[in-house]
């Protein structure tokens, strides 16, 4: 048995290296100076035992203390490095040993301390209650490295606590995409239990716990080919965060929304598979809870220096109106209207997706919605919605939409065929009052052109028609309106109260659009009492009406005190029809009938001369 104590006032670290028979790193050994130490140590000769005890050493400027004991080829050890700044010296040696995408100097202060287990014969090391101070926080974690054929294996744990993005930074530089800055990495910090097998060449991170971006994240993944193409797989779930902040976050600008609590709210979880030399992503088993929506599906990602994307999403519900600019009766002075909304080049330039969408409930314009399904298609200029259908109000809708920005004055078309809808309740999400009711088919085929979907509304040109059955127009009497205005003209008594309500067997018109304004030859419509026959215009924009109307009587109006019509049976009433779609103003004009009745008089007077 052996004791006693040693002092190395200065030997080369190349020396060091040396002597324990372990490869020097590609470091000039010049510069990595010399270590000092002084240690007590117990030898047991027989027991195949050594002790060093008391450690104290300096070495690239930076002090070390601990203990150690050698039993065989079994190492145990327990060292601590109070606090340092790393020398230029130790950065040039550690650097040799990590990626050359980590810049070691970018390393302020360290702090450090564990408890090594090793065996020298097979080279296994492990460590326990590592604690490492950095970047300003603090790291914690286990580490085993096992030798083996292909290379050493490497398995452990570590645990950060939040490390502030301006010490991480200078760090982990050249990992960062060029346009990020440290603001927008944001607090970072990781937890996770890992492993290397350099045999397969592959890593696995499970489970695992990352925060940044504001953003902090779970799920575990397992990296393959590491050391030449990378492929990653694995699973991840978003804890809840804030849109809104996120756009904030990268200097983005937030949309603006008629809801203002929109964007608030998210959380993403998904199933992913990232092959680099495929240069490919995917994603499934997506959910994605949006504010009150639910999305699921998948989704997939190709080139990625010039991604093209593709994906196939459901979603239980949207209310796409609370992401919307505000309608513009509800639009505060100098705010954007949905109308405003612009159709950019940039944006249908700089993004390529194509992929399939339904939503059981999706709420657009204020209109409501189900079942809906269609394909979408955006990239080099243009954005197309096809093969769209729902159902809605009791009726079904099947059509298109396209947006080509490709030339100076962007273009938006729509085409669209809805059937037997139930007019009251469409009307109201419209307009918010109804004054329809009835069953109604729609057929429309229009074009426009202009930088907003305003402008290509006042620009439209193409075709549109309609067909409305078994309904009332409600607000007012069109028989009892005629009947009194034609009562006052004869000083005849006023006719009966009777409904507000005009009823309809059926209403129709086809409209030929040009600039907006929608010219409807053939206005048709059926009354109980009446056929109605007239032309004119709608602004699509406006929706204000200007119509010249004629009605035929063609049978009693049915109220009190219109018999005085009845005479008028067969004869045609010209009126106009003014307002707006939801508000009409009907105007008759009976100088017609007064004419043709001043004309029966005459005639009947010039017959009785002639009998006489």
């Amino acid at each position: 048995h052996v004791r006693g104590t040693v002092e190395v006032p200065a030997a080369g670290i190349a020396n060091v290296f040396e002597l324990l028979g372990v490869e020097a790193p590609a470091a000039d050994p010049a510069a990595l100076g010399n270590i000092s130490a002084t240690l007590g140590f117990a030898v047991d000769v027989g027991g195949d035992r050594v002790e060093i005890t008391n450690l104290d050493a300096g070495l690239l400027g930076l002090k070390v203390t601990g203990s150690a004991a050698l039993a065989g080829d079994a190492l145990t050890a327990t060292i601590t490095i109070p606090r340092f700044a790393p020398s230029a010296a130790l950065v040039a040696l550690a650097q040799s040993y990590v990626p050359e995408t980590i810049e070691l100097a970018g390393l302020r202060e360290l702090a450090l301390r564990g408890n090594l287990q090793g065996n020298l014969g097979s080279g296994a090391l492990r460590v326990r209650g590592l604690a490492a101070e950095l970047l300003g926080g603090t790291l914690t974690g286990e580490l085993d490295v096992v030798p083996g054929p292909a290379g050493a294996s490497v398995s452990g744990t570590i645990k950060t606590t939040r490390l502030a993005s301006t010490a991480v930074a200078p760090v982990i530089a050249k990992l960062l995409p060029e346009n990020i800055e440290p603001r927008e990495l944001g607090a970072l910090a990781i937890d996770t239990r890992f492993s290397y097998d350099p045999g397969a060449d592959a890593a696995t991170l499970n489970p695992l716990a990352l925060e940044a971006f504001g953003l902090t994240a779970k799920g575990s993944a397992r990296v393959a080919k590491v050391k030449t193409a990378p492929a990653v797989t694995g699973e991840a779930a978003l804890e809840t965060f804030s849109p809104r902040d996120l756009l904030r976050r990268f200097g983005q600008p937030v949309p603006q929304t008629s809801d203002e609590t929109a964007l608030q709210n998210a959380t993403v979880a998904a199933r992913f598979n990232v092959d680099v030399g495929a240069d490919r992503g995917q994603f499934e088993n997506i959910v994605v809870a949006l504010d009150d929506s639910r999305i699921g599906g998948s989704f997939t990602v190709t080139t990625f220096e010039n991604p093209s994307f593709s994906f196939d999403l459901s979603a239980d519900r949207i209310d796409v109106d609370r992401y919307l600019p505000p309608p513009a009766e509800e639009a505060a002075a100098g705010q954007r209207k949905a109308g405003d909304i612009e159709l950019s080049s940039d944006a249908l330039n700089t993004i390529r997706i194509r992929g399939n969408a339904k939503v059981a409930d999706l709420k657009l314009a204020n209109l409501r919605f189900q079942d809906v399904s269609t394909a979408l298609a955006i990239g080099d200029g243009r954005a197309t919605i096809d093969s769209a259908r729902a159902r809605l109000y009791g009726g079904e809708f099947n059509g298109a939409f396209l947006v080509d920005a490709t030339s100076e004055q962007p273009t938006m078309t729509l085409r669209g065929k809805a059937d037997n809808l139930d007019l009251k309740p469409l009307i109201e999400a419209l307009a918010g009052e109804a004054n329809f009711r009835g069953t109604g088919s729609f057929d429309i085929d229009l074009s426009g052109k202009g930088r907003t979907v305003t402008d290509n509304l006042r620009s439209a040109g193409g075709k549109m028609g309609f067909v409305l059955r078994d309904g009332a127009i409600e607000g007012f009497n069109l028989g009892q309106s005629l009947c009194a205005a034609y009562n006052l003209t004869r000083s005849l008594p006023a006719p009966a109260s009777a409904p507000k309500e005009t009823r309809y067997e059926s209403i129709q018109a086809n409209a030929t659009v040009a600039n907006g304004i929608a010219t409807s030859p053939d206005l048709l419509g059926r009354l109980p009492f009446m056929d109605i026959a007239g032309k004119g215009t709608i602004s699509l924009v406006e929706q204000k009406l200007d119509y010249e109307v004629t009605a035929k009587l063609t049978k009693s109006i049915g109220i009190a005190h219109c018999e005085s019509m009845d005479g008028h049976i067969g004869d045609s009433i010209p009126f106009t029809l003014e307002g707006t779609v939801t508000d009409p103003a009907i105007k008759p004009d009976f100088s017609k009938l007064a004419r043709d009745e001043l004309k029966e008089r005459l005639q009947e007077r010039l017959l009785d001369r002639l009998l006489r």
